[in-house]
């Protein structure tokens, strides 16, 4: 059988799910990962009540790559990772400085 510490993904064609195929317990699925383009925080929130997780493929711009990560998803699929390293460091630099000016107060 599958390794239980193996995660599973469904990788969702052209960002379609057939949820059919996808609520068959036997699956075990961790989640889905579908395409960018067609994720808002409707479709997340269905998603998630659905799997456990949702990643968004494939992202490579600096703006969809911000775009996920605010949208909350819980993983990236992208061709260029060093930008989406480069970015988040960014990113969590700036909330740590924002929780700490935060704290003064």
């Amino acid at each position: 059988g599958l390794l239980p510490e193996l995660k599973l993904l469904y990788l969702s064609p052209l960002g379609w799910l057939e949820t059919a195929d996808l609520d068959r317990a036997e699956l075990r699925l961790h989640g889905v990962a579908v395409k960018h383009t067609g994720l808002g925080r409707e479709k997340l929130r269905r998603l998630r009540k659905q799997h456990r997780s949702v990643f968004a493929w494939t992202v490579d711009s600096e703006r969809d790559l911000l775009s996920m990560v605010s949208l909350g998803v819980d993983g990236i699929i992208t061709n260029r990772p060093e930008l989406a390293v480069e970015l988040m460091s960014g990113r969590r630099a700036s909330v740590a400085a924002e929780q700490q000016a935060s704290q003064r107060w």
